[in-house]
C-alpha cells in the first residue's frame, strides 16, 4: 500500500488522474442521492397535496405522518387483496364452466356419430 502511495505522490500525472476519478465518482454518487431526494420529495408534495385536496387532515408531524402512510397502506393492501380474491373465483368459474362444456362436448360427439 506505501509503494502505491509513494508511486502516486511521485508521479503527478497519476496522481491528477486518480483526483479527477475520485471527483467523478463523487459527483456521480452526489447526483444519484440528489435525485433521489427529489423523487421522494415530489412524492410528498403530492402525498399533501391529495390530502388537502380530499379534505383530510394534513400531518404535522413525523408520528402522524408515518401513522397516516401505515394506514393508507393496510387499506390499500386489504383493497388489492379482495380484488384478487375477486377475480380469482371469477376465474375459477369461468374455468368449470369451460371444462365442463369441454366434456359434455366430448361426451355427447360420439352419441351423434352413430
Amino acid at each position: 500500500m506505501e509503494s502505491l502511495f509513494d508511486q502516486l505522490m511521485s508521479n503527478p500525472v497519476v496522481l491528477a488522474v486518480v483526483i479527477v476519478l475520485a471527483i467523478l465518482l463523487l459527483f456521480s454518487l452526489v447526483r444519484r442521492l440528489l435525485k433521489l431526494t427529489v423523487v421522494m420529495v415530489l412524492l410528498l408534495v403530492i402525498y399533501f397535496g391529495y390530502l388537502v385536496w380530499s379534505g383530510q387532515e394534513v400531518p404535522t408531524t413525523p408520528e402522524e405522518l408515518k401513522e397516516t402512510v401505515t394506514k393508507g397502506l393496510q387499506e390499500g393492501k386489504a383493497a388489492i387483496t379482495n380484488k384478487v380474491e375477486e377475480v380469482k373465483e371469477g376465474l375459477q368459474k369461468k374455468t368449470n364452466e369451460i371444462i365442463k362444456e369441454k366434456v359434455e362436448k366430448l361426451f355427447d360427439e360420439p352419441e351423434s356419430k352413430k
